[in-house]
């Protein structure tokens, strides 16, 4: 979808029609049928155009619609968020790893990566919540 400045192309319109009736007016005088007929289908088709143009939704006809769909939205995802559990895991104490060779780490039951620190309540790298911690020494 492209947006336009629909008053901007209504006053170029406008000016069109001025143009158009300026030009069946000099050919009325010349007596050129032609000409005067040629006018006359312009004028019609900027006529309807015009027309066209006011008659179509603008974004304010659609901001309410757009305002409730979004407001049916945020319910929608707050009724999902409410299903959805986080993971839940632990923190496992691990004195030495021979596969990594990381030494005194504690480790995400739920995810397996090891973390500099169990301060939080939660593991930096799957954001399973930690209902608590042992020491397993290897």
């Amino acid at each position: 979808m492209r947006l336009i400045d629909a008053d901007a192309l209504l006053e170029d319109f406008k000016s069109r029609a001025i143009k158009a009736r300026h030009w069946k007016e000099k050919a009325i005088l010349d007596d050129d049928q032609e000409r005067v007929i040629r006018a006359d289908a312009t004028l019609t088709f900027l006529t309807e155009v015009k027309l066209t143009i006011e008659d179509a939704p603008t974004v304010e006809d659609r901001s309410l619609e757009i305002a409730q769909k979004s407001v049916e939205l945020g319910r929608t995802l707050g009724q999902i968020e409410g299903k959805l559990q986080r993971p839940q895991g632990k923190w496992i104490w691990k004195h030495f790893d021979d596969n990594t060779g990381i030494e005194n780490s504690y480790w995400c039951s739920n995810c397996g990566k090891p973390q500099a620190q169990i301060c939080i309540s939660y593991c930096a790298c799957c954001g399973a919540q930690m209902l608590g911690g042992e020491k397993n020494e290897k």
